[in-house]
């Protein structure tokens, strides 16, 4: 059998002795972020191991998934709301250093009966929690070809943790708390694309992208009142939407911007304009389209959704990030050209994954969630003479 003193463990939670927690039980800043209320157990016994590695001590843990956040092309692990309960389960992949070597799949049984707590705040006057844990035996020890696959698949995902944990006496035994806001991504990541002309290095075409959480008491008022039976009929279970916005090259050389909400499947809310106040996005001149036909949509005049405080943030936040990274010149009477305000377009583009020649991604897979305006309209981000056209431009 195998020794080690550096063990990789997917732990894989899929299991509780209670029922799921639904929505109702969560307030709202735990919907939001379900990082409030949940806590990861690592329950190290080196008794359970041979004699003599017993006296091994695990002297780090580093994050490298942390087991809860979504990653666009599954659906199985990380936590979601869907049809006011939550699915999915953690499964986080951590990096264990010991001071010495140890069986691998001894260690492995050492510590399977970690377990990943949720507490909302209206489960803590009953002392009651949900613990997701492994009863199946299905966490294993990932390592050689297989450990390089899921790093790159984190990478590419963009949902690599990195938060390293240091333990100068040795991991506690039996029991060690770790709040999820001490590993776990902040819910709030902005998605990005970005297309660059091989040649000049200036950006073609941008793409960002931010989710937000539906509050059910307030969705019959986000369209308004002429909108809100064909919200009703067309958003189904979802739980979420997106906000996106894109700049692109018109047919005539200058550049647009365009913003997308996007409802489900089946309702997408396109506007050239924005404004945002405390709690709501002010939409002119907005136009819905109706199953994403390009042909089928309602001129619907302006709008105004009621999405709450942290939604509009965190629109507010991407489209300032947008605003600082990239600049529109004029070149001459009609032509335009987009920059990127970083003076290193190197340094600036180092964190993103490249998807094609020219096209790189951060936080946007190949293969995103249906919340995902490319998806929706059966594109992939470099097929972007076919965004363009749905565009008009």
């Amino acid at each position: 059998m195998p020794t080690s003193k550096d063990i990789t463990i997917r732990f894989a939670m899929t299991k509780s002795e209670r029922d799921r927690p639904e929505l109702s039980d969560f307030n709202e800043d735990e919907i939001f972020d379900i990082r409030l209320c949940s806590e990861l157990n690592i329950d190290w016994q080196p008794d359970q191991m041979d004699e003599k590695y017993q006296n091994a001590k695990i002297i780090s843990m580093e994050f490298l998934y942390d087991g809860i956040t979504l990653i666009e092309d599954q659906d199985d692990y990380g936590y979601r709301f869907e049809e006011d309960k939550l699915t999915g389960y953690p499964a986080p992949i951590i990096r264990f250093k010991l001071d010495r070597k140890v069986n691998t799949e001894q260690f492995l049984h050492s510590i399977w009966e970690s377990s990943f707590l949720i507490t909302p705040e209206s489960m803590k006057d009953s002392d009651d929690c949900f613990i997701a844990e492994d009863l199946n035996g299905n966490s294993s020890v990932i390592s050689g070809d297989e450990l390089e696959e899921w790093g790159e698949y984190i990478r590419d995902s963009s949902v690599f943790s990195g938060k390293r944990i240091l333990f100068t006496e040795g991991m506690p035994s039996c029991g060690f708390q770790i709040p999820a806001t001490d590993f776990a991504l902040h819910p709030g990541r902005i998605g990005k694309i970005v297309c660059l002309n091989t040649s000049t290095n200036l950006p073609t075409f941008v793409a960002y992208k931010t989710r937000f959480f539906l509050n059910r008491d307030v969705d019959s008022n986000l369209l308004g009142s002429s909108y809100s039976d064909l919200f009703q009929e067309f958003l189904g279970g979802n739980d979420y939407g997106s906000f996106v916005a894109t700049i692109a090259q018109t047919k005539d050389g200058d550049y647009r911007k365009t913003y997308f909400i996007v409802f489900g499947e089946n309702i997408c809310i396109i506007s050239d304009h924005v404004h945002t106040t405390i709690s709501s996005i002010k939409i002119p001149n907005a136009r819905i389209h109706v199953n994403m036909s390009k042909d089928t949509f309602s001129e619907a005049g302006e709008l105004q959704l009621d999405l709450g405080g942290k939604n509009v943030t965190l629109v507010r936040n991407m489209l300032d990030e947008i605003e600082r990274n990239y600049i529109i010149r004029d070149k001459g009477n009609t032509t335009q050209e987009l920059e990127i305000s970083s003076s290193d377009i190197t340094e600036f583009i180092r964190p993103f994954a490249e998807l094609d020649e020219g096209i790189y991604a951060y936080n946007w897979s190949e293969y995103d969630d249906l919340c995902d305006l490319f998806y929706i309209l059966g594109v992939r981000p470099w097929q972007i003479n076919h965004l363009c056209q749905f565009l008009d431009v």
